[in-house]
């Protein structure tokens, strides 16, 4: 995780100088006790300390994880959003990635691991009940080559001009992409376009946060 909690109950990044200098930081979800990380490998991040675990966060996110979540953030804040990064939903006992309060209030979540088909539903229609509007976007281990698997089908949506479309972000590169107009043909091969966007295309989603979002039943369109 990226953000920590002071023993004067502020929040503090951990790539700000003086995260380093700072003891008795805690997580902000559970309260315990986390120390800071740095390396080659990883970004700056916070994490707990053995054999105290978080039910919120999990450890060993990957550095790409670390890195999409931060860059995504950071363009938010620059174009001038209320947003926050790692913010704990109390009432949901959720942490997304980005939470964005706009027209309407908006996640991102930046999905870089596999996770359970029902877990995605789940964390969905979580957000939705509770006047949330979700928006996936997956990494690199989860974007969709020649064939598309049912995990992936899960994050498709419906839009006016891409029709049935995953995004994708790349935190290496720092792109993002639209895999548009998926369909598979009676042969069963998977076809789609990609077009590589700016980021301020997500500007565009959160400011049409206010259309009903269309989470199509893939199991009958994709057969």
């Amino acid at each position: 995780m990226i953000i920590a909690l002071t023993k004067t109950n502020e929040y503090i990044q951990a790539g700000d100088n003086k995260a380093q200098l700072l003891k008795n930081l805690i997580c902000p979800s559970c309260g315990k006790r986390v120390f800071l990380k740095k390396g080659e490998s990883k970004i700056p991040h916070f994490s707990h300390h053995p054999k105290e675990a978080c039910k919120v966060f999990t450890e060993g996110e990957t550095r790409e994880h670390l890195e999409g979540k931060l860059a995504l953030y950071n363009f938010f804040k620059k174009k001038g959003y209320k947003v926050k990064l790692e913010a704990y939903l109390k009432n949901l006992k959720q942490r997304p990635d980005i939470l964005i309060e706009s027209k309407k209030k908006i996640v991102i979540e930046y999905q870089c691991s596999p996770i359970p088909i029902e877990k995605v539903i789940e964390r969905t229609n979580s957000y939705k009940a509770s006047g949330y509007k979700v928006i996936w976007i997956l990494g690199n281990n989860l974007k969709p080559g020649p064939r598309i698997t049912d995990l992936q089908k899960s994050f498709i949506r419906v839009h006016p001009v891409f029709s049935f479309y995953i995004m994708h972000y790349s935190a290496k590169n720092q792109s993002l992409q639209i895999l548009s107009h998926i369909q598979k043909s009676y042969g069963k091969k998977w076809h789609y376009n990609s077009l590589t966007v700016e980021l301020s295309y997500l500007i565009e989603l959160v400011e049409e946060s206010t259309t009903k979002e269309v989470i199509p039943d893939t199991d009958k369109l994709f057969f």
